[in-house]
């Protein structure tokens, strides 16, 4: 069957990245997905792509499409207004009738507030609609409390002054912008969002609910939420047809680490296929192994890098897809590169680590790609094997290798001008790009940017637990006051104790583990005689762990001190810089420090 295909569709104020899945032959129907919402998108991103391949591979022509200021499209989310939204859907649909005609049955699939927001647009398209839904929010009131909660949470966390959401609802209608787990949310956004309803617009010809749910202890599973069966009913009393189904399966796009619900890919499938309640077997077709897309341009207008004009022609760096191949596996990735091809030899790629896709966490790496662009240097954001929109199994951040040598290849072959690359990776990314040199390097990278690299070990864990988080509980007078009433248990004085004994020895290692990963990660630093830049986060336990570290290994502490290090660190900043300042901080000193490390060479 076809491989699936990855560009840029121009719209307003930019562009939009999409992928299109096509059947071997001629399709059933065609399907556009709209994503779930900020970090729930993220989440999800892996079980879209899956589910997408599975449409496909069963007759039906899918695009996935990332809204404006989401996932890899121009923007950022606090420029999105509802209605541009609403216009993408629209866009999307036009381009499936445009490449597979008007005669074949369209459906919206919509995951989360995607669901909202294809419902919505759906009422403003001239043509019958068929809806899949994949756990719905029924109302915006929720998903908007929900996520303005998420600055309380944070602020008490930190255990700085908190903002109700009260205030932050006070902000919005006050024409303000609020910064929410390292999302913008615009004014504009957000009373729209809350006033978005899960209800059928007038040429709904049929709705398909699936809600996933964890098994009950009796191993049956719960019956459809109140909520959602609330939404069916009202449904079904406007006249559309509907059916509902309960799958097991995790809360994907809600979890810490990326988790897969392969009984709502078959369902999926089999609801398409007016099958409910059966799961086929799900097969992973290939992917595109061609070139980069068309490029596009997404705005360079600072301080925000990649914030396109809502008007007029854009300007900035340009954005291409690509589709590349590791040991006959295809890897999706997006190219970004100066304004008007005026980029010199140096290329950063970006090691995506930990739960991520290419994007990262708040779009971190879409707007470091965007900012170094702004600043003269290429960068290449991809998905691993296994993780986003590549397919296949994932390996784990030991296993990478292979996928590095293969992004640098794809992004020399797009770029021949490319000469000098530099490895940067966030936590175990940083991990990966080290142990890329274990064995030899590649000679074409010559710098290595290192953010809160990731050294857990059972050992170190323990030590990091007693010295930054009992030592500082033990200090407190509330902690024994509670202790004394009973408010809290001994078992916090057992774990203290469970932790002591590992920081007094490592733990055995089976005969059939290989060298530990810290190891390889210090062979291959040792065998690179390249700069480095390590960045470091002072409110982050992953951080913490790696100092504590390299102050109790004699090796690690000997290639900090190499005069080729620099050390930079932000004590206010989280994992995954989420604050605005923490984030500008990473973007410019990343970019500052590659100019004086790889400085560039004139022509």
């Amino acid at each position: 069957m076809p491989a699936p295909a990855a560009f840029f569709i121009q719209a307003a104020g930019g562009q939009r990245l999409a992928i299109h899945h096509a059947p071997a032959a001629s399709p059933r129907s065609v399907v556009l997905f709209v994503h779930a919402f900020a970090e729930e998108m993220n989440k999800s991103r892996r079980m879209a792509a899956l589910a997408a391949r599975a449409l496909a591979e069963a007759g039906h022509a899918v695009l996935q499409i990332d809204l404006l200021g989401c996932g890899d499209s121009s923007g950022d989310l606090g420029d999105a207004r509802w209605s541009d939204w609403l216009d993408d859907v629209r866009l999307g649909v036009h381009w499936l009738r445009q490449r597979h005609g008007h005669d074949l049955p369209l459906w919206l699939w919509g995951h989360r507030v995607g669901a909202l927001v294809a419902v919505e647009a759906a009422r403003h398209l001239d043509e019958d609609c068929q809806f899949l839904f994949w756990h719905p929010n029924t109302s915006g009131k929720q998903p908007l409390a929900q996520f303005l909660r998420l600055k309380t949470v944070a602020a008490m966390l930190q255990g700085a002054q908190q903002r109700g959401a009260a205030e932050l609802r006070t902000a919005l209608a006050r024409g303000l912008s609020v910064e929410v787990a390292g999302y913008t949310l615009g004014a504009a956004l957000a009373p729209d969002l809350e006033a978005a309803s899960l209800s059928p617009p007038p040429r709904a010809r049929r709705a398909l609910f699936l809600e996933v749910q964890a098994v009950q202890a009796d191993g049956t599973l719960p019956p459809t939420s109140p909520a959602i069966a609330g939404c069916i009913e009202r449904w079904q009393a406007a006249g559309v047809p509907c059916v509902g189904q309960v799958v097991p399966g995790p809360a994907f796009w809600q979890t810490t680490e990326i988790e897969d619900a392969p009984a709502l890919i078959g369902a999926t499938v089999a609801m398409l296929e007016d099958r409910p309640g059966d799961v086929p077997s799900l097969a992973t077709p290939a992917a595109d192994h061609g070139g980069p897309a068309p490029a596009a341009r997404p705005g360079c207008d600072q301080p925000a890098a990649g914030r396109a004009a809502a008007q007029g022609p854009v300007s900035g760096p340009a954005e291409a897809a690509l589709v590349f191949e590791v040991n006959g596996q295809p890897l999706l990735g997006v190219l970004t590169t100066p304004a008007g091809g005026g980029g010199d030899d140096r290329c950063v790629i970006i090691v995506v680590g930990g739960p991520q896709y290419r994007a990262g966490s708040h779009r971190l790496f879409v707007q470091l790609a965007r900012h170094l662009a702004c600043r003269g240097i290429t960068a290449l954001r991809f998905d691993v094997r296994g993780m986003g929109d590549s397919p296949g199994a994932w390996r784990g951040f030991e296993q990478l290798d292979d996928d590095l040598r293969a992004a640098v290849d794809a992004a020399q072959r797009a770029c021949p001008n490319l000469k000098r690359f530099v490895l940067w990776g966030l936590c175990d990314g940083a991990s990966a790009a080290l142990m890329y040199g274990a064995r030899r390097w590649d000679e074409r990278v010559q710098a290595l940017g290192l953010v809160n690299p990731w050294v857990r070990s059972e050992q170190g864990e323990a030590r990091t637990r007693v010295r930054h988080y009992y030592r500082d509980r033990l200090l407190q007078p509330e902690f024994w006051r509670k202790l004394a009433s009973g408010q809290v248990g001994f078992h916090a004085l057992k774990e203290l104790g469970a932790s002591l004994r590992r920081m007094a020895g490592p733990s055995e290692r089976s005969p059939e583990v290989a060298v530990p990963f810290q190891q390889r990660m210090a062979e291959g630093w040792e065998r690179f005689g390249g700069p480095a830049l390590v960045m470091l986060s002072g409110n982050d336990y992953t951080a913490k762990e790696f100092v504590d570290h390299v102050r109790h290994d004699a090796r690690w502490s000997a290639l900090m001190q190499r005069p080729s290090v620099t050390t930079l660190s932000l004590e206010t900043a989280d994992h995954t810089f989420s604050a605005g300042s923490a984030k500008a901080w990473v973007l410019e000193s990343t970019a500052d420090w590659i100019d004086r490390a790889l400085p560039t060479i004139p022509a």
